[in-house]
C-alpha cells in the first residue's frame, strides 16, 4: 500500500517579477498611462527598467510648467529622450520664455504627434503646419509673430481659444483642414477679423463669442459646410457690424442659438431672424432668452419647421407667453417642448388661457418639460397652459428651483393620460406645498 506523504504542499513562488518579463513595447505602453514623473522614476528600479520610460507614447505635463531651471530642464530632457509621441499635453506658465516653448513644440512635432493640447500665453506658429495632427486643442493669448503657413491635412478635431487672432490665420487655417469634422471656437472678436469656415467634412460647429455687450466690433463669419449636422452659437453680438453668412448649410440636425442681448436696431434684429430662417432642416432647436426677445419685438413670418421634433426655449413667463404661442404655430410636428422660465419678481398673475395653444400641436406634442424659477402660485396658469397643449400628451415634467439654493434640486412629474392626471414626487424631500399646488391644478 502506497503511503501518502503528509508534508506541506509547496507553495508557488510569487516573488518572481512577471511584469519585468513583458516586452519593452508593452511596458512603454503601460507607463504611458501614469504621470510623467512616475514613469521617469522607474529608470532606477533595476537594469531591466533602465531606459524603458523613453518608450512612452503619451506625455501629459499636468501641472503648470513654471519658469524654474529644474522644471525647464526636466521637460526639455523628457521631450528630447522620447522616441515617438501619440498624445502631448502641456500648460505653460506666463513667464516661460517664448523661444523655449517654440523649441519644445518643434521637437514634439518631429515625433509625429497625433493629439496635441497646449495652453499658455503664446502659441508657436509651427503647430499649424503639422501633417500628423488629428486632434488639436489650443488656448493662448496670441500667436507667434512670424509668417504663418497652415497645413493640417489630417486634422479632424480643432478646439481653439485665441484672443484676437490675426486675420491671416482665420482666413487660411480652415481651408488647410480638408478632413476637419469637429470645430470649437472660443474667442474675443477683434475689429476687421474674418473667419472663412470652408470645411466640406465639418459635422459639428460650436462658436462661443466672448466680447462685452457694449463692444461694437466689425467681424465676418462665412460658414460653408455642406455636411454640418450640429451647430451651437453662443453670445452672438449684433451691437456692431458682425456678419454671419451661411452657404451650403442644408443638413443641420441640431442647432442651439444664443445672444448677448436682443439688438435694438431693426437691421440687427432682421439679421437674427434671417439666421433662424436658414435652419429649416433641423430636428432639434434651442433658443435662449435674448433670441426669443427678438421674436417678441418683431413677430416675424417664419417658414414651417416641419422637421423639428424637439424645441427648447428660455422665456420670461410674463412677457413671452403670447409670442411663444405665436412661434409654436411654425412647428406643426413638434413632439417635445422644453421651456426654461427666467426669474423676474412680479406679483401679478398673467392669464395663460388654453385658447392660446396652437391647434396644430394638439395631436402632435407628447412631452413638455417645464423649468420654473420658483414655485409661486402666480405661475399655476403657466402649467395649466402647458397641460392644454396636447390631448395626446404622455408626460408633463415640472421642475422648479428651490428657494435660496439657486440649483435645480426638486421636481414634480405629471404623466398625463386621456382623462386623468397622476401626480407623484420624484424626490423624497419634495416640499409638500408644491405638491398641493399642482394637485389643486389637476383637479380644476
Amino acid at each position: 500500500m502506497r503511503i501518502r506523504s503528509r508534508g506541506r504542499k509547496r507553495m508557488p513562488d510569487f516573488e518572481e517579477d512577471l511584469i519585468s518579463q513583458l516586452p519593452d513595447e508593452v511596458l512603454g505602453r503601460i507607463l504611458s498611462f501614469v504621470p510623467v514623473e512616475d514613469a521617469v522614476r522607474t529608470n532606477i528600479l533595476s537594469k531591466r527598467w533602465k531606459g524603458i520610460w523613453m518608450l512612452i507614447t503619451n506625455l501629459d505635463f499636468g501641472k503648470k510648467v513654471r519658469n524654474r531651471r529644474n522644471c525647464l530642464n526636466f521637460v526639455d530632457n523628457v521631450i528630447g529622450c522620447v522616441s515617438k509621441l501619440g498624445n502631448f499635453s502641456m500648460e505653460v506658465c506666463l513667464h516661460v520664455d517664448e523661444g523655449t516653448v517654440t523649441s519644445w513644440m518643434r521637437k514634439v512635432l518631429e515625433k509625429n504627434v497625433r493629439e496635441l493640447t497646449l495652453e499658455g500665453p503664446i502659441s508657436p506658429c509651427c503647430i499649424f503646419s503639422c501633417e500628423t495632427l488629428t486632434i488639436l486643442t489650443l488656448v493662448c493669448d496670441s500667436i507667434e509673430d512670424v509668417p504663418i503657413i497652415c497645413n493640417l491635412p489630417n486634422l479632424k478635431v480643432l478646439d481653439m481659444c485665441i484672443y484676437d487672432p490675426p486675420s491671416e490665420l482665420t482666413e487660411d487655417l480652415f481651408t488647410s483642414c480638408p478632413l476637419l469634422e469637429d470645430l470649437t471656437i472660443y474667442r474675443n472678436i477683434g475689429n476687421g477679423v474674418k473667419f472663412n469656415l470652408s470645411c466640406p467634412c465639418l459635422k459639428k460647429l460650436k462658436i462661443e463669442f466672448t466680447q462685452y455687450e457694449e463692444d461694437e466690433t466689425e467681424c465676418r463669419f462665412v460658414i460653408n459646410a455642406l455636411n454640418l449636422e450640429y451647430m451651437e452659437l453662443n453670445n452672438i453680438n449684433y451691437m456692431g457690424t458682425s456678419e454671419l453668412i451661411f452657404r451650403n448649410v442644408k443638413s443641420i440636425v441640431k442647432a442651439k442659438m444664443g445672444m448677448v442681448e436682443a439688438p435694438e436696431t431693426l437691421m440687427s434684429r432682421n439679421c437674427a431672424v434671417e439666421l433662424l430662417r436658414s435652419l429649416t432642416t433641423v430636428k432639434s432647436l434651442s433658443l435662449d432668452f435674448a433670441y426669443v426677445d427678438v421674436l417678441y419685438f418683431t413677430y416675424p413670418i417664419l417658414p414651417d419647421f416641419s422637421n423639428v421634433k424637439h424645441l427648447e426655449l428660455t422665456i420670461d413667463y410674463y412677457r413671452h407667453m403670447e409670442v411663444m404661442a405665436y412661434l409654436l404655430v411654425f412647428f406643426p410636428n413638434l413632439e417635445e417642448l422644453v421651456i426654461h422660465e427666467c426669474s423676474f419678481e412680479r406679483k401679478t398673475n398673467f392669464p395663460c388661457h388654453p385658447s392660446l395653444a396652437p391647434r396644430c400641436l394638439l395631436s402632435c406634442i407628447k412631452v413638455v418639460r417645464l423649468v420654473l424659477s420658483d414655485d409661486n402660485m402666480y405661475k399655476i396658469g403657466f402649467v395649466k397652459f402647458c397641460i392644454s397643449l396636447g390631448h395626446h400628451m404622455e408626460d408633463l415634467n415640472v421642475y422648479f428651483y428651490a428657494k435660496n439654493r439657486g440649483v435645480l434640486t426638486e421636481a414634480v412629474v405629471l404623466p398625463v393620460y386621456k382623462q386623468s392626471t397622476l401626480l407623484r414626487a420624484r424626490t423624497p424631500d419634495l416640499e409638500m406645498s408644491m405638491v398641493k399646488k399642482l394637485a389643486l391644478l389637476c383637479s380644476m
